[in-house]
């Protein structure tokens, strides 16, 4: 089961890649989609979410902004539900949260309800004083999006947004190497 989830990522990667290429002509001035793609592979590689999220805003994002109860994103673009601009962005979860299967045990649904409680509670704190989590995402319900669920990211420096400045910038350095 692993592998076909792998193939159908990577299929959906290779599609978005050609969007993204009509999208922006400054992408296809630096290299090929299959360099973008190669890329795009070398961006958050130890992250447990594969494939590009979605994020529908008012405009075009060029930097997310921390915010207390995380980042939201979705498996499939919903242009009007929040804003007809789709952000596309590769996103960085070491540790998530996941909301459990159907067919999973009464335990296992009763320990991520346990869980998802106190996902926004500090486990503790660094000798800085910043706040250390248990969970650095989470794949949770949604009402709102077409597969019922959606990912949250806790911070900004998770998400690589996708024809983004830092992205082509990041792009050119890659074909230049």
């Amino acid at each position: 089961m692993g592998i076909l989830i792998e193939q159908s990522v990577s299929e959906q990667i290779k599609n978005e890649v050609e969007d993204l290429f009509n999208d922006n002509p400054k992408l296809s001035s630096i290299g090929t989609p299959k360099q973008y793609y190669d890329y795009l592979n070398t961006i958050f590689p130890d992250s447990k979410v594969k494939g590009i999220f979605y994020h529908s805003s008012t405009e075009k994002i060029e930097k997310f902004r921390d915010v207390m109860f995380g980042i939201y994103f979705s498996y499939s673009p919903m242009p009007y539900n929040y804003g007809g601009i789709i952000n596309k962005a590769i996103l960085n979860i070491q540790n998530p949260l996941v909301i459990p299967k159907p067919e999973d045990s009464r335990e296992t649904k009763e320990t991520y309800l346990k869980e998802y409680r106190t996902y926004l509670n500090p486990i503790s704190f660094s000798p800085k004083g910043e706040a250390i989590y248990k969970y650095d995402g989470s794949i949770e319900s949604s009402s709102v999006t077409k597969e019922g669920e959606q990912v949250r990211v806790r911070n900004s420096s998770q998400i690589h947004i996708l024809g983004s400045e830092d992205d082509i910038t990041g792009f050119e350095s890659y074909v230049n190497k």
